[in-house]
């Protein structure tokens, strides 16, 4: 049985799936300039959208992927729901109020003991941490840093007295502060406060540094969740107390805590797309193509690295080839010569999603017709147009991809649906995860790497 995301459609009974037939040939079409697509705060009931904030053990983008201590955690979560993850990362106290405000989050990730909300509950404790300073080795204390809002500033108060100076400083993490340690002198005599569990993964990946002293009683560190979602409840309950067990919470911890060699190598800039503002080593290409073809270079590399994996030669068992994977028929009609020619084929993606959301410009939203374009790029725009007509059969609204195309797209699998289908059966429910993947990476790079940062900076330079 096929679960769907809405009730409208639960009462078909789904239990065949067949493969896709080919979708006809794009028909080229002259250059015209389209909008920058942009994301409109419209969610689909598939999404767990969770707020994390970026730093070198809990979040980031390595090598253009996603990866961390809580975002391996969350994903594993994610799968026992069947659910994705949409993350949105959280900059400072006032964009995460503001996201729990709006409700745009459903889960909140601190990676630290929180103080909570009156509207959010809290999940199981996984974790427990309390607060410690930490200094130069063979240091001095007269000052010591800590971050506005963090636990250890209540702390503090209690272990910092004259001479010993406090200072509040605005910074987002953990690992912000301990950086800006970093960049001081031992001469200075500063100091900074921390959680151990952040403090611990610090000294280990820089051995000048130690921890001096530690404040304050263990806290325990939870996932928080919207009191309004009662059902996640009983999923944290039943995962932290079976899914993370011993060997994986240690296979984590290794890999992200306490492994220095393999902490600074996620730590040197040119793998890191927040330090260095590089998603991969393509990147000006892809920026060539948006400024030719009006495509954002980040949806481009979302879709290579899916894909491709950044491979240009890579080949699939069907035979498409290159960092896009265009079948031979396809890279024919947008005229692609040799598609393991990076620039070549990164043109002629811009070009071929271009004609693919100009196809869609009547749907009701960017974000929408971005989604058909993404899904009509794996499985053919001729399959999406049999979508659109099934969701309207059905009393959906075919001009929209949440609540819409994507809950009837995955029906063109059986044939109770394809059958009538104008261009049969399709693989729908690959192209629908396909197309929420692309998405879902795309959104993370665009907050990672916000596109004014990039033109302020004037972008990273071709290695």
């Amino acid at each position: 049985m096929l679960k769907l995301a809405a009730p409208t459609l639960t009462a078909f009974a789904l239990t065949s799936a067949t493969s896709c037939t080919p979708a006809p040939t794009p028909t080229p079409t002259p250059p015209e300039p389209i909008e920058r697509v942009e994301r409109l705060p419209d969610e689909s009931d598939n999404a767990l959208r969770v707020g994390l904030r970026k730093s070198l053990t809990d979040y980031f983008i390595y090598r253009g992927r996603p990866r961390g201590f809580e975002y391996d955690l969350l994903s594993r979560f994610a799968k026992t729901l069947d659910r994705r993850i949409s993350v949105r990362v959280v900059t400072d106290d006032e964009q995460l109020e503001y996201l729990i405000e709006r409700g745009e989050i459903d889960l909140w990730v601190p990676a630290e003991p929180w103080g909570g909300h009156p509207r959010w509950n809290a999940g199981p404790s996984y974790a427990h941490s309390d607060s410690v300073l930490v200094n130069w080795r063979h240091g001095t204390t007269r000052s010591v840093h800590v971050r506005a809002g963090s636990s250890p500033v209540r702390d503090l108060i209690g272990w910092c007295a004259p001479p010993c100076r406090q200072q509040i400083v605005a910074a987002n993490t953990d690992w912000a502060l301990l950086q800006s340690l970093a960049k001081t002198s031992r001469d200075q005599g500063v100091a900074v406060a921390v959680n151990r569990r952040h403090a611990e993964a610090f000294i280990a990946l820089d051995g000048r540094f130690v921890i001096t002293h530690g404040m304050g009683t263990s806290k325990p560190v939870r996932w928080w969740y919207r009191s309004a979602d009662a059902q996640l409840k009983p999923a944290l309950e039943t995962f932290f107390r079976s899914g993370f067990r011993p060997k994986l919470r240690a296979a984590l911890h290794a890999r992200y805590f306490a492994s220095p060699a393999q902490m600074r190598m996620r730590a040197r800039p040119w793998v890191r797309t927040d330090l260095s503002k590089r998603i991969t080593r393509w990147d000006p290409d892809l920026r060539a193509a948006q400024s030719r073809y009006g495509i954002d270079w980040r949806l481009l590399a979302a879709v290579m690295m899916v894909e491709s994996a950044q491979d240009p030669f890579a080949t699939s068992r069907v035979g498409a080839q290159g960092l896009f994977q265009f079948m031979p028929n396809t890279a024919r009609a947008i005229g692609l010569d040799d598609p393991s020619d990076p620039k070549a084929s990164s043109y002629a993606a811009a070009r071929y999603l271009r004609r693919l959301m100009r196809r869609f410009r009547r749907a009701k939203s960017p974000y929408d017709q971005r989604m058909f374009a993404l899904a009509s790029y794996n499985v053919g725009h001729a399959h999406v147009d049999d979508a659109r007509i099934l969701a309207r059969q059905l009393g959906l609204d075919d001009e929209v991809w949440d609540q819409g195309v994507s809950l009837t797209l995955p029906l063109l699998a059986h044939r109770q649906f394809s059958k009538d289908a104008k261009h049969g059966s399709c693989q729908g429910l690959v192209a629908t995860r396909y197309a929420e993947h692309v998405s879902d990476l795309y959104e993370q790079y665009s907050q990672i790497l916000p596109q004014s940062l990039v033109d302020r900076d004037g972008g990273p330079e071709r290695p």
